[in-house]
């Protein structure tokens, strides 16, 4: 998709555009992620792009991967799938890259299809009618929302769903029927969630990621609501606080949110990336990223979840202290 400055804003984050631009000594204003996109739009539009090209389906999202269990053996290619969907949805020719508008509804229907190579990515689109106000008058008028979707084929097939973990249910459902013949030949698909993790599971991932604890939620006193912590400007890592131990001492975690610094050993690029694990089920980035981050930190939820020990290629450095 070509980058648009909607999008590019909503999911690029301003330092990646900085460090490009500094990097190939881009003659462009960096008062804003307006102007640089304008800047680079006008002069660089091929780097433009290439940087979209990162984010276009990631940004600040939410993500959680589901095991498929009885994924149907005879779509467990992404060559048999790929000619299922063309079947399905009517599109022998052309499903590629493009925008197909389906009539927004409240059930989901599929937007576009791109062939990622490792994986085929759907996107989705629903809404509902709703009445707002523009200006003086009443309107009706639909608000759509998106989501992406991407099947990793294999065995196991994962699902990654780049939405809330409230919301998964309705693209799940969607995804069966995309699967059937029919409505009454819908696969008895097993969703085992790989992004729900116990307290053990989250503290080993922590570990592995050698990421900062800046804030958590545990069970309120008495097991009744919440407590919320937050970490004071310059703690880098609550676990390490002893006054926050005494605290937290025996209580359950219901979220916790990380921190890690991250530098791409082969482009220089540096950043630092925030994510919070919801121990009822979720995750999510709490600062934009980009596809290459998201792959890195959820390839050590499926280690830490399947019992993997291989040894990841890149690109976590120590916290700052």
């Amino acid at each position: 998709m070509k980058a648009n400055i909607v999008d590019f804003k909503k999911k690029v984050p301003s330092d990646r555009v900085k460090y490009v631009i500094d990097k190939e000594e881009i003659d462009c204003k960096k008062t804003s992620i307006d102007v640089m996109f304008k800047g680079l739009e006008e002069k660089q539009p091929q780097t433009l792009e290439d940087i979209y090209a990162q984010y276009q389906y990631a940004g600040k999202t939410a993500v959680n991967i589901f095991e498929c269990v009885e994924f149907p053996s005879t779509l467990n290619t992404k060559e048999n799938f790929l000619v299922h969907l063309k079947a399905k949805l009517n599109k022998e020719t052309g499903m590629f890259s493009r925008d197909f508008r389906p009539e927004i509804t409240t059930v989901p229907r599929i937007n576009r299809v791109e062939d990622l190579g490792d994986a085929v990515l759907l996107q989705w689109v629903s809404g509902e009618s709703k009445e707002v106000r523009d200006g003086y008058n009443i309107v009706q008028r639909i608000s759509p929302t998106f989501e992406y979707m991407m099947i990793r084929f294999g065995n196991p097939v994962f699902i990654e769903l780049r939405c809330g973990y409230s919301t998964h249910r309705k693209y799940k459902d969607a995804f069966k029927d995309l699967l059937s013949s029919d409505a009454a030949d819908a696969p008895p698909i097993v969703w085992m969630p790989v992004t729900k993790v116990t307290e053990a599971e989250a503290e080993k991932i922590s570990e592995k990621l050698n990421a900062g604890l800046v804030e958590s939620e545990v069970v309120g006193e008495g097991c009744i609501g919440r407590l919320s912590v937050l970490a004071a400007p310059g703690i880098e890592d609550l676990k390490q606080q002893e006054q926050y131990k005494d605290m937290v001492a025996g209580r359950q975690y219901l979220a916790q949110v990380f921190h890690i610094d991250y530098t791409e050993t082969d482009t220089g690029y540096s950043t630092k990336v925030k994510f919070r694990i919801n121990l009822k089920g979720g995750f999510e980035f709490k600062s934009k990223v980009s596809e290459r981050i998201i792959r890195r930190i959820l390839d050590v939820f499926v280690e830490v979840r399947y019992g993997l020990e291989e040894d990841s290629e890149e690109d976590i450095q120590e916290p700052a202290s």
